[in-house]
């Protein structure tokens, strides 16, 4: 649930927000009533704080301290009952929950709060048995029975009539706690299907955060269909006829990342972003184009960034091809000598390489960018002409040698 929705309670609508209004889309996972400081220790993460004071000794110490408390807790926001016990909420009580960045709201007393979390309750056990089949109907769409799953597509309230698009979102986490190992499977329709393995128990957790992140992010959205992968999140957002996709997927990207950073100080969210389409039929289709154009992100050495697949260019060709052999004998043929000689010299030259033709083949530039005496990479770049018996001037063996350093990113 989102502050959104939590207005459209019933009870609340007597309820008035304090501080805290840049932050209004973070999710409320549940309700917890607090009026001791000690219960504090029983408070989670994202839950909805209510506080009326009957157990405070000194009101305007209490409430600072209980407040600088659940600040640390993360929890989603503060209630306080305004009544006989919080008889008013002071205006340094206000510039401190500003301050720290913490919703606070404040709400008559006579307002049953027990009606209020029971609702909150309800609305979290719904959500969480509607994205429980939104995923296993995602699921079987993408990696199972895509004809059977499609007969079903009605019970999501999709709309075949109006435009779609599907986007797939990862994170990088500053300690690469996002970062997983993958095994490419191919299922029985010969479609590759990514099944990655955690490193540590931090992927699990950064995995719900992301996708909750997505939830968040398109909350105002007429239908979205997602599914939680181990290496980011697929979903499938329904477009308004009068929807400019660029701009709104470069706000939704910067949504998400703000979302993220809730609970994760330093992220970076990149999109893949697949063809518009109408129709269910294309669904498939379009993930799959949406992963493909996130994996270039990757493979360009990208982050925080976003990536058509209609932009993609000639990566689109290493994707239909149905298997790497042919990409690993190009890659082995084009830059296997000097591979060779840094395994067996311990030397850079393979990355001197790149850097001279990310730079335009320009001594000067490459000389800047690699931190080293021009000299330096003039006897380089010499000695690699030598090695690999090539003309670095020829625009031709330049197109293979970058060519050739796509295709040794891509393939990792």
């Amino acid at each position: 649930m989102t502050y959104d929705e939590l207005f459209q309670l019933k009870g609340l609508e007597k309820a008035k927000l304090l501080a805290g209004k840049s932050i209004l889309g973070r999710e409320i996972s549940g309700a917890h009533v607090v009026e001791i400081v000690e219960a504090q220790d029983w408070v989670k993460r994202g839950e909805l704080i209510f506080v009326s004071g009957v157990a405070f000794r000194d009101v305007k110490r209490d409430l600072t301290e209980a407040i600088c408390e659940l600040s640390k807790k993360q929890v989603a926001g503060v209630v306080l009952e305004v009544g006989p016990y919080i008889k008013e909420v002071t205006d340094d009580i206000i510039e401190l929950a500003n301050e720290l960045n913490l919703p606070l709201l404040s709400l008559p007393y006579e307002i049953h709060v027990s009606e209020i979390i029971s609702q909150i309750y309800y609305d979290k056990y719904s959500k969480e048995e509607t994205n429980k089949s939104v995923e296993k109907f995602m699921t079987e769409l993408l990696y199972e029975d895509e004809k059977k799953a499609l007969e079903r597509i009605e019970l999501f309230k999709y709309n075949a009539e109006k435009k779609h698009i599907a986007v797939y979102v990862s994170v990088e986490a500053e300690d690469n706690s996002s970062q997983t190992k993958f095994v490419e499977k191919v299922n029985e329709n010969g479609e590759s299907k990514n099944e990655n393995s955690s490193i540590n128990s931090k992927n699990d957790d950064i995995s719900e955060q992301l996708l909750r992140a997505v939830r968040m992010s398109f909350v105002r959205q007429n239908q979205l269909l997602y599914l939680k992968e181990e290496d980011g999140v697929a979903a499938v957002i329904e477009l308004e006829a009068g929807d400019k996709v660029h701009k709104l997927m470069r706000q939704k990207r910067k949504e998400i990342e703000e979302n993220l950073r809730y609970s994760r100080k330093n992220v970076s969210v990149s999109m893949g972003i697949g063809k518009v389409f109408i129709g269910a039929d294309s669904i498939k289709k379009s993930v799959t184009e949406a992963r493909k154009a996130n994996k270039v992100i990757k493979t360009d050495g990208g982050t925080g960034n976003l990536r058509y697949y209609d932009e993609i260019g000639i990566y689109r060709i290493f994707f239909n091809l149905s298997d790497d052999k042919v990409l690993r004998n190009l890659l082995t043929e084009t830059l296997g000598a000097i591979m060779q000689y840094d395994d067996e010299n311990g030397s850079d030259m393979v990355h001197t390489l790149e850097v001279f033709l990310e730079q335009g083949c320009n001594i000067a530039a490459a000389t800047d960018a690699l931190y080293v005496h021009r000299n330096t990479v003039k006897y380089r770049i010499k000695r690699i002409e030598e090695i690999m018996n090539i003309d670095l001037k020829d625009v031709t063996v330049q197109f293979n040698l970058r060519l050739a350093f796509k295709i040794m990113h891509y393939l990792g």
